[in-house]
């Protein structure tokens, strides 16, 4: 074979424009032997790797309930989506007010603490401020002494045998300054305690209003949910109750229209009988009413009758005094 491969020299034949070479005849029988090889190979692989019947159990699928209860689980399904959907959206808008509520409930805090802060800071300085001018009030004042001292001897001795003491006046003046400036710096904490409080008061009762709508609007959307529903309700709440339902004639089925005039004619008695009752109520109060002014006004007439009787038997008793008199 080498020796053949070897020895093999292709024929080069010329076709005019162009010249045209012999394959070699043993490599491309070995090369198509080695593709036929390995196709052979790659179908024995794939029976290999076929997988093999499959063998299950027999079983029944479906069948569980009747066809009618399927549909009337279907159809009671597909009218409470509605209101599903609507509690979820009721339920996404809650969740998004109460984190934008959050929200704002911290950068409330956060702003409370930045002021607490920014006060507690202006009180440090103020009481820097203050110590810093007191140092400086008691070095120019103890430069004015003795300035004092050394200028006015004369006075000084005069004082000091008078009051024994040459500072006292000043030292009272001062003394009363510094009392004045502490009461004026109480007072004006107590100011500021008192508007911090009547901040809070505010605070508290915004918080409390908040509260108080938020509970009076989930309580009209409960109240307002509670009636759609009830005037939107299927009319049948069990499977018996549906077949009752489905077995009746068209002319007998209860109609969305019906049902809603039904809600809305047992809400106008509903309201007609309250209106009565109140009616009652206003007539047996203006009974009562009446029943008092009547036994008021006989109770005043006979106290104005006997207090008349009383007068005119006085007036006759002077009289008849008069008469007896004169005889």
């Amino acid at each position: 074979m080498k020796s053949e491969e070897m020895t093999y020299l292709p024929a080069v034949l010329n076709m005019g424009g162009f010249s045209m070479i012999s394959p070699n005849q043993s490599k491309r029988e070995k090369t198509q032997t080695i593709a036929k090889q390995e196709l052979e190979n790659w179908e024995h692989f794939k029976q290999g790797q076929k997988h093999g019947p499959i063998n299950l159990t027999p079983k029944k699928l479906g069948g569980g309930i009747t066809q009618g209860e399927a549909r009337w689980n279907q159809q009671v399904t597909q009218s409470q989506s509605k209101y599903q959907k609507m509690l979820k959206r009721e339920e996404y808008k809650k969740k998004v007010r109460e984190e934008e509520e959050a929200q704002i409930q911290k950068m409330k805090d956060i702003q409370r603490q930045k002021a607490e802060r920014l006060e507690e800071k202006n009180l440090q300085q103020e009481a820097q401020r203050q110590i810093e001018y007191g140092e400086d009030r008691y070095r120019r004042n103890n430069a004015f002494l003795n300035l004092l001292s050394q200028t006015e001897t004369h006075y000084q001795n005069q004082t000091r045998e008078c009051h024994g003491n040459p500072y006292k006046a000043q030292i009272q003046r001062e003394e009363y300054k510094n009392k004045q400036r502490a009461e004026e710096e109480a007072r004006i904490q107590a100011m500021k305690g008192i508007q911090r409080q009547k901040a809070e008061k505010l605070e508290e009762t915004a918080r409390q209003e908040d509260l108080k709508r938020q509970i009076k609007w989930q309580e009209d959307r409960h109240k307002t949910n509670n009636a759609f529903l009830n005037q939107m309700s299927w009319p049948a709440v069990s499977y018996e109750d549906y077949e009752t339902y489905t077995n009746q004639s068209y002319g007998d089925l209860p109609t969305a229209w019906a049902v809603s005039n039904a809600y809305r004619q047992e809400q106008k008695m509903q309201e007609q009988r309250q209106l009565q009752q109140m009616k009652e109520e206003q007539r047996r109060k203006s009974e009562l009413l009446d029943v008092t002014r009547i036994k008021q006004e006989k109770e005043s007439r006979l106290t104005e009758q006997e207090e008349r009787r009383r007068v005119n038997n006085a007036f006759l008793d002077r009289l008849q005094g008069k008469k007896n008199a004169l005889q």
